[in-house]
């Protein structure tokens, strides 16, 4: 079994990093300091940080999907698309194989990877674009493609994407709701955690319209848990 676990920089009270280890390290490699790349060295000399784990006794197979999952929502730096240190895009290809699960690629390694990766995707790409430039399908060519989207498994951002869509929040609200800080209490009131948005707790396995209704107040709880906006997150949305 294994749990995932991410960093929070106190200065910006957000993520920088998303963690995976397995569960017989007793939570060691979340909290070490050790084997980390530059990029999260770098904040660390600037702020302090907690550790949270977000996701506990999980098989192998789900975690690594999770890892993904995650930073995919939050993005990395290295490559502009958000606030995370790491340099891949986590999963269970990214490290090989489930025996290597908890094993940390050195800085350089990741980088070249990465790298490796997105520019063979553009290479790829511009090459498939130049060869079909000018070119008119044929009837059957379309059909197949049809049918080839039939079978087409929908990425995690498409599944939130179409969560939202088919929630009951109100459209005007939903791109403001979905970025809203959001605070998990017990059925006593007291704290557990804030998340960073709804897509967050959709990944946990919460349901966006019921989180969003106990937050204004129309639903008292969702899964055991009581939910409030965040009273530093920007009020978009009225009660």
């Amino acid at each position: 079994m294994a749990y995932l676990y991410r960093h929070i920089r106190l200065d910006k009270n957000e993520p920088f990093y998303i963690g995976i280890s397995i569960r017989e390290d007793n939570y060691k490699r979340a909290y070490i300091t050790s084997k980390r790349n530059k990029i999260w060295k770098d904040i660390i000399n600037k702020t302090d940080y907690r550790v949270e784990i977000l996701l506990d006794n999980v098989s192998e197979e789900i975690i690594y999907e999770k890892e993904e999952e995650f930073i995919n929502l939050y993005g990395m730096i290295y490559n502009k698309t958000g606030s995370l240190a790491n340099l891949t895009l986590g999963g269970k290809g990214t490290k090989g194989s489930k025996h290597n699960l908890g094993r940390k690629w050195s800085a350089d390694s990741k980088l070249k990877l990465a790298n490796s990766k997105k520019n063979m995707a553009k290479e790829t790409k511009l090459k498939m674009s130049l060869a079909h430039t000018g070119k008119k399908l044929s009837e059957e060519t379309r059909k197949k493609q049809s049918l080839a989207r039939q079978g087409y498994k929908c990425t995690e951002a498409s599944k939130i994407n179409m969560s939202i869509a088919q929630s009951k929040i109100p459209r005007k609200g939903r791109q403001d709701s979905y970025k809203k800080k959001i605070d998990q209490y017990d059925l006593d009131m007291n704290f557990i955690k804030t998340h960073e948005s709804l897509s967050e707790l959709h990944l946990l396995g919460f349901n966006p319209s019921n989180v969003c209704a106990c937050c204004k107040g129309r639903r008292a709880n969702h899964k055991g848990s009581i939910f409030r906006y965040n009273i530093n997150s920007p009020s978009t949305i009225q009660p």
